[in-house]
């Protein structure tokens, strides 16, 4: 079991919506270890006005590009509390507006998970189940424009592969108080509310660290190919938060995107997992 002190810190949450949780530690905890997380330190130049522009476009074109409604992802969601670490992975595909299918394993326990606009449903073993009124959504870009705010704090860092598609990689790092003051998502109010009258929580997130990496597609090679530009092919996220007294806790999201406006995507037809539907 963790010390009771640590049991009382909430789990800041990063879900494709990048939430932090209700940290709470007990006032009278006047001293937070230092941050001995392994997450990578990179060294980029400033993005200049016309790097920012671009940055904004793939965060935009996620969500309103037609060529970028349909592709392939893989990934995983690593949390580490203390020496504990946890490793969720998920692969699958997604077709919008219809819906997306992911195979995931989470907690060493298989599953698929579909979505169908409204519906929803798990897969164990050979049938369905109804997901319950709010399940995981599985989103990866759910709530992801609520970096728009942070974009002036990116640097560039120099080119790399990603699937055999040369991208620009973009990074952005914030403190968690940084990203509770600036963003736009109303997910936050909750929160804000919470540390008003709390300086120790403020305090907490002034020490957390946020910083993501986003990885954009560059031009293609012939004019015909350049609406696969400024694509997202990947991004990771890392959360780390010090513990009272007792190291940190961090979480990183490592996503890949590929194969975009592949016409071979195509969702399981709802009238074939409905007709293995236990309930």
């Amino acid at each position: 079991m963790f010390p009771k002190a640590i049991r009382r810190v909430a789990p800041v949450c990063l879900s494709v919506a990048f939430l932090l949780g209700g940290c709470t530690y007990p006032s009278d905890v006047k001293e937070l270890k230092a941050n001995t997380s392994t997450a990578p330190t990179d060294i980029g130049t400033p993005a200049g006005p016309l790097a920012v522009e671009r940055l904004k476009k793939a965060i935009e074109k996620a969500e309103t590009d037609p060529n970028a409604q349909k592709f392939w992802y893989t990934g995983y969601v690593k949390n580490t509390i203390l020496s504990r670490t946890t490793t969720s992975m998920f692969d699958g595909i997604v077709s919008k507006p219809e819906g997306y299918l992911v195979n995931a394993r989470i907690a060493a326990q298989p599953y698929q998970y579909y979505r169908y606009h409204d519906k929803t449903y798990l897969r164990n073993g050979d049938y369905w189940i109804t997901a319950q009124e709010q399940p995981l959504s599985f989103d990866v870009w759910k709530g992801f424009d609520d970096w728009l705010p942070f974009l002036t704090n990116a640097v560039q860092l120099p080119s790399e592969k990603i699937m055999g598609v040369d991208t620009t990689p973009f990074q952005i790092k914030i403190s968690g108080a940084q990203w509770l003051a600036g963003s736009n998502s109303d997910l936050f109010g909750d929160l804000k509310k919470e540390i008003a009258d709390r300086p120790d929580m403020q305090e907490l997130l002034k020490q957390s660290t946020i910083k993501t990496t986003i990885w954009v597609s560059n031009d293609g090679k012939t004019d015909s190919e350049k609406e696969d530009s400024d694509l997202i092919f990947k991004y990771q996220t890392w959360i780390i938060i010090p513990l009272p007294g007792a190291g940190y806790m961090d979480q990183e999201v490592n996503y890949t995107f590929f194969k975009y406006n592949d016409p071979g995507i195509k969702l399981p037809d709802i009238s074939e997992v409905e007709k293995y539907l236990l309930y």
